[in-house]
């Protein structure tokens, strides 16, 4: 039996969305500079586009390639947070060919 894999950029793209409907809110519940939601809404697009640019590789390809772009394009403490775990994820992932519901507790842990 044959188990379907999960579609990376459309569950990070629904996570962005999300995000974007909540980023006011994420604001101004940050007390210190008041751009939590702006950081996380930018932070969960570049790995939407990740996982579009790279969506025939391998999970882990997917998820190494989503950290070094989100490295490269956001400097907030928050981006490299989420970098790291997208490359420990990555790490967890090799040899997976989808990531499955099963699967899918590594990568929710990493992150």
């Amino acid at each position: 039996m044959t188990t379907k894999g999960i579609d990376l950029s459309k569950l990070f793209g629904t996570v962005a969305s999300a995000l974007v409907e909540n980023k006011d809110a994420l604001n101004q519940s940050d007390t210190y500079n008041h751009d939590h939601g702006d950081n996380m809404v930018e932070i969960f697009e570049v790995i939407t586009q990740a996982m579009k640019e790279k969506s025939s590789a391998t999970p882990a390809e997917q998820l190494a390639y989503a950290s070094q772009l989100l490295q490269a394009k956001s400097k907030s403490g928050s981006a490299k947070l989420y970098a790291e775990g997208l490359q420990e994820a990555s790490t967890k992932l090799q040899g997976k060919k989808t990531v499955t519901s099963n699967s899918a507790v590594t990568l929710l842990e990493a992150l």
